[in-house]
């Protein structure tokens, strides 16, 4: 009777072990990227089937920087221009959106990346629709991303006792070329100004500090961001001309300190310009913001209805100040204020206290 009452103890702890031990498991894995705040590097394959357009499938190898805000993250180029995207645990959702590819459009779908338990990859495919004055054709893109700048997910190895020297990370600048902006009488889009590329920023580090690296904002304080990602993948929101217009003239970097809120600081250097602006064109940059959000895509020369009526505005709307509606499109005056833009182009830390200067 005791052997029994032995082997029905025994046979009761196995059943109890295999029974918690998926929660036992489930309990020690619970990062997730949608509860991270830093910054993660992938090298990226793109597979971009264009058999559709009489060019095959193109493959290419791309290093791409995520910055993460807890459920929102940036990432950079990885062909069509950087986006911003939506954690859910660990798949992150990007929105569907227009980008201008050549001489045409292509509209992209809304697609998942779907990011591996250990962090270690992700993978995700969308499709698109291209459109020029030749041709239309549809294909597909498919991202393969392997992680390049440390092993195992954020935050799982021991918090270190000294901090790290401080590394300086490039910030790849916007390089989408947003949708352009149509009109009555279509002019070339004037050129940009590239912005300067800074010096690197190597203040003092001090000798302790947890570290994570938080991402840079998109603005520096005082500005508005060059590329706010909207719907018309437009920039410079406001400035008269196409996006950022060569009238656009660059001033000195601005720098601006950002808390991992663990008590580390780091260095924000931006790239920042400065464009004339106008009530007309903030109305008809608004307009055509508004036309987008609604779906509507520009066709080169022709535009659309939502679009052609902002085109209209410009001339109705502003009285006689309707004149100058064609040295708006150009980038001209007048203008009735100035605004700065800027975008992040180097993160450098971590600190103890924020640097100066």
């Amino acid at each position: 009777m005791g052997n029994e009452m032995k082997t029905v103890f025994v046979c009761s702890l196995v059943l109890l072990f295999i029974l918690f031990l998926p929660q036992m498991v489930t309990a020690q894995s619970t990062f997730t990227f949608g509860t991270y705040v830093g910054i993660t590097h992938w090298s990226v394959t793109v597979s971009d089937d264009e058999t559709d357009c009489g060019t095959g499938i193109a493959t290419d190898v791309r290093e791409v920087i995520i910055q993460h805000d807890m459920q929102i993250a940036d990432v950079s180029d990885w062909g069509d221009g950087p986006a911003r995207g939506t954690f859910l645990g660990n798949t992150l959702s990007m929105p569907g959106r227009t980008v201008t590819d050549g001489t045409g459009t292509a509209t992209l779908s809304a697609f998942d990346l779907v990011f591996s338990s250990d962090c270690s990859s992700f993978t995700g495919s969308y499709t698109w629709d291209y459109y020029d004055q030749d041709k239309c054709c549809k294909g597909s893109a498919s991202l393969s991303g392997t992680r390049i700048d440390a092993n195992g997910c954020p935050g799982s190895s021991p918090t270190p006792t000294e901090m790290p020297a401080p590394t300086a990370t490039k910030i790849p600048a916007p390089t989408s070329t947003p949708m352009p902006k149509a009109s009555p009488v279509m002019i070339p889009e004037a050129s940009r100004a590239p912005p300067p590329e800074p010096p690197e920023v190597s203040p003092s580090p001090t000798p302790t500090c947890a570290y994570v690296r938080p991402p840079c904002p998109q603005a520096v304080s005082g500005t508005q961001p060059r590329n706010p990602t909207i719907a018309s993948g437009s920039e410079c929101r406001g400035a008269c001309g196409a996006d950022c217009p060569w009238t656009c003239k660059q001033l000195p970097k601005k720098t601006q300190c950002v808390n991992d809120g663990q008590g580390c600081f780091y260095q924000c250097t931006y790239a920042v310009q400065q464009c004339g602006s106008n009530g007309g064109c903030r109305t008809h940059d608004a307009c055509y913001d508004a036309c987008a959000e609604n779906g509507e895509l520009t066709i080169p020369i022709i535009g659309g209805l939502c679009h052609r009526s902002c085109d209209l505005g410009c001339f109705t709307g502003n009285g006689l100040s309707g004149l100058f509606c064609p040295l708006w499109l150009i980038g001209l005056g007048p203008y009735d204020s100035y605004t700065d833009y800027s975008y992040p182009t180097e993160e450098t830390g971590p600190f103890q206290s924020c640097p100066s200067g």
